[in-house]
This record gives structure tokens, C-alpha cells and sequence, in this order.
């Protein structure tokens, strides 16, 4: 968590108060994430964020699918970015 605060500059924890997000790994290392603040009405992904060596090797459009799906399962029928 400590690298995604520094990656985006967030200053305090409690930033992630009222959110939810997911973090995706590929051989046990980190190579992206998405967040949702869902203290908006509608849902705001936040970030989405996937890493520049893992661009076009498909990571990103699982890791979108995985975001969309997340959304239509919480039941949101919206979400803004």
C-alpha cells in the first residue's frame, strides 16, 4: 500500500476510507491496481493504473474487465473516471 500512496502521491491513509479497489499481480509481483471512491454518487474509479512493462500483453483489458465486473456486481449501474 505504502508504494501505490507514494506512486500517486497520496499523503494519508485515510484516503482509502470509503473505497474500494483491487491490486493485481502477475508471479507474485505487482503490476497494477484500480480504485474506486465510493463515497460518490456515482462511483468514481479513482485510479487505474497498470505498469508501462506489462502494456500489450493483455494485463489491461483483464484488469478493466476485472473493474467493470467488480462495478456490475456491487450493482452499480454507473461509475464515472
Amino acid at each position: 500500500m505504502d508504494r501505490v500512496m507514494d506512486t500517486f502521491g497520496i499523503k494519508d491513509a485515510s484516503y482509502f476510507e470509503d473505497s474500494f479497489g483491487f491490486v493485481a499481480k502477475s508471479h507474485n509481483e505487482v503490476i497494477g491496481q484500480y480504485l474506486f471512491k465510493t463515497d460518490e454518487t456515482p462511483p468514481l474509479l479513482d485510479h487505474f493504473f497498470l505498469e508501462t512493462q506489462h502494456i500489450g500483453q493483455g494485463y489491461g483489458r483483464r484488469l478493466w474487465n476485472h473493474c467493470v465486473s467488480t462495478a456490475c456486481t456491487k450493482g452499480w449501474k454507473e461509475f464515472l473516471f
